[in-house]
């Protein structure tokens, strides 16, 4: 009897340390499904990353060719400005010597007329 006390005493042991090692074993899945669904989380993360980043250097881009483009416009715009004010100084030029040759001209008309 005493044998097959020590039988059972050893087979519950046994069957004690196979459920601990299948909780364990259980454990581990679930660590690993986690490990899975966390690495499926990071890919994901990184996709939206990687479409963040090409989204910034396509604004970027049109950026850089939006800011050229207006400072191309206003060099020309100075460039324009600048022939403008050349010409107006030429106008007031010849009104200057427009308004002297009145006036020579009335002097003159005057002294005939007198």
């Amino acid at each position: 009897m005493g044998d097959i006390s020590e039988l059972e005493r050893r087979i519950t042991g046994a069957l004690d340390r196979a459920a601990q090692a299948l909780d364990r074993l259980s454990a581990a899945r679930e660590e690993t499904g986690d490990i899975d669904a966390m690495k499926a989380e990071l890919d994901a993360e990184r996709v939206a990353n990687a479409q963040l980043e090409e989204r910034v250097r396509a604004i970027k881009e049109k950026q850089e060719t939006t800011v050229a483009a207006l400072e191309a416009e206003v060099v020309r715009l100075k460039e324009g400005l600048r022939t403008r004010d050349g010409e107006v100084q030429r106008m007031r030029s010849v009104n200057d010597e427009l308004r002297s040759s009145n006036a020579a001209l009335r002097e003159a008309n005057a002294q005939g007329l007198a």
